[in-house]
């Protein structure tokens, strides 16, 4: 289900989004970039509809979708609650 976050406190977005970038095994390719620039970019595409905050139920956990894959392999729309 989307995670509404514009609904969110500013820092737990960032903290979200930072807890995101940093997982083991996430790849943004052959140059390193800093967790900060990471969030930045990802709040980006967030703020401009091109991927959304995810909340999974089964793994319990969030992820960031795009939001071409988000309308083409979700089919549950709930809404998320805190």
């Amino acid at each position: 289900m989307d995670i509404p976050w514009k609904e969110l406190e500013s820092h737990t977005f960032d903290a979200l989004l930072e807890e995101i970038v940093s997982r083991d095994g996430t790849d943004y390719g052959e140059t390193e970039t800093s967790i900060m620039v990471k969030v930045s970019q990802l709040k980006r595409q967030i703020e401009k509809g091109e991927a959304v905050l995810y909340w999974d139920t089964n793994t319990e956990s969030a992820s960031i979708l795009s939001r071409q894959s988000r309308s083409l392999d979700v089919k549950n729309d709930e809404e998320w609650s805190p």
